[in-house]
């Protein structure tokens, strides 16, 4: 067999090939039960507000590629932060977490936040992966916060040309001096609620920001 820089490449022989493959997935296995019985639950962790000193590349510190996160961003976009669908595996030693706040399962609709013991107090949390998620909500909260500020600046002067206008007291200000008049305050009317509209949508989504479902597991067992 030939590689591709045009060396002779030693082919295995299909025995051998299948003989590695069966050992890679009983290693693969052995990992997931290993995995699994150091898994304590589901939560749902603040990442701008953890209330923990969050560490991030010791396991997996692939360079951070910046197309992928945008990528991410544009999916918060059009899809919204599906957090629970891809949760963030970390460690955490076990007297850290209150126990009550695990669930079993990601999906769960009554999963709750992570609430941490009186001994996390200063510690720190390794995250075993992720970096790529938590860069894209940090990047998609820079982006809304830049959103926000021109939206109440267009909003401002929206109701400052209103009321200049006579007209945040509703249509019946406008009788009896033309309807051209009367109907370029019913178009700035409607531009101030769509406006207050899209920064309401803007603001909810920042509140919301940052929370994400977390696979917790017992750094003892780990």
């Amino acid at each position: 067999m030939i590689a591709v820089d045009g060396t002779q490449k030693a082919s295995v022989p299909p025995l051998q090939r299948k003989a590695m493959l069966q050992e890679k997935r009983q290693a693969e296995e052995t990992i997931k039960k290993e995995m699994a019985g150091a898994r304590l639950g589901y939560a749902v962790l603040n990442l701008l507000d953890p209330g923990v000193t969050l560490l991030f590349g010791e396991y997996n510190n692939r360079a951070q590629n910046k197309k992928a996160v945008m990528e991410l961003v544009h999916g918060f976009r059009s899809l919204g932060v599906q957090h629970y669908e891809h949760p963030m595996p970390i460690a955490v030693r076990s007297d850290w977490v209150e126990a009550g706040c695990l669930s079993s399962v990601a999906d769960d609709d009554k999963i709750k936040l992570i609430q941490w013991t009186s001994k996390a107090d200063g510690g720190q949390v390794t995250v075993l992966g992720g970096q790529h998620r938590r860069a894209a909500v940090l990047e998609y909260k820079k982006q809304l916060e830049v959103e926000e500020g021109k939206l109440k600046s267009a909003l401002a002067g929206k109701k400052k040309k209103l009321g200049s206008s006579g007209g945040e007291g509703g249509d019946e200000k406008g009788k009896g001096r033309g309807g051209g008049k009367k109907d370029a305050m019913n178009v700035l009317r409607e531009d101030v609620a769509d406006l207050e509209d899209k920064l309401e949508h803007v603001q909810g989504t920042l509140s919301d920001l940052g929370k994400w479902t977390v696979e917790v597991y017992d750094l003892g067992e780990c």
